[in-house]
């Protein structure tokens, strides 16, 4: 079963069951798409997607793929929905004004005006 247990702003955390080949036990490594799209592979049960936007949904799935050559891969796992979180932008405010503070002590500090560069 395919799950995404934690969901951040810029990150889609997926976990599934582990997979089994009927030749040789365990499988060494399963595909993770994103909307149809391959995002990256993993040896283990879980995958941390990065490449995701704020406040958005995916639909995301993962195949298991063995060591026969050519390589066989699965049908793809039940589906997971998953939406990010919003970007917080109270956080981001607190950083502007903390870097505010922090600049207004220094030209105390140094006696004049300091130039800032962002």
């Amino acid at each position: 079963m395919l799950s995404a247990p934690r969901l951040s702003p810029n990150e889609v955390e997926l976990v599934w069951d582990a997979s089994t080949d009927v030749g040789s036990g365990a499988v060494p490594g399963c595909n993770v798409y994103r909307d149809g799209l391959t995002v990256g592979s993993t040896d283990g049960t879980f995958f941390g997607d990065a490449g995701v936007a704020a406040d958005t949904m995916y639909v995301c799935a993962a195949t298991a793929f063995d060591n026969a050559h050519p390589l066989n891969e699965s049908a793809e796992s039940a589906i997971a929905t998953a939406t990010t979180a919003p970007y917080n932008r109270l956080r981001e405010s607190f950083h502007a004004s903390h870097d505010d503070e922090v600049c207004r002590r220094l030209q105390s500090v140094a006696g004049g005006p300091l130039t800032r560069s962002v």
